[in-house]
């Protein structure tokens, strides 16, 4: 499963001392809905790094021949221009959170 591939494979980051933490864990606590995700990450932005890295490596695991991924070395930048292209997209709103990531993502770095 795509989901247990990312779970595996990433990892959170607290202030300068490293702490794995389960991608599960993280996406137990952050909201369902787009929406709710956009306002989430104004206080907790490594969670939202952490959800936006597992939904793109989700589409890398996919193995399609076009497969849209972040095209950025840094997180940090990748994940605040997601984040400011969910919040002027209010018609992604209403999806849920990794539907609005993913479209996030193909729209900022088409595949």
């Amino acid at each position: 499963m795509r989901l247990a591939l990312a779970a595996a494979t990433a990892i959170a980051f607290s202030g300068s001392a490293v702490r794995a933490e389960k991608v599960s864990d993280v996406l137990a606590r952050t909201p369902k809905k787009t929406a709710d995700f956009v306002a989430y990450c104004t206080d907790h932005f490594k969670d939202c790094r952490t959800i936006i890295v597992s939904v793109d490596i989700e589409h890398l695991a996919e193995s399609k021949p076009h497969v849209c991924t972040i095209r950025s070395k840094d997180n940090d930048v990748a994940t605040k221009s997601i984040v400011g292209w969910l919040a002027q997209h209010k018609e992604i709103h209403g999806k849920p959170t990794r539907d609005g990531i993913g479209a996030a993502i193909k729209a900022l770095w088409p595949c």
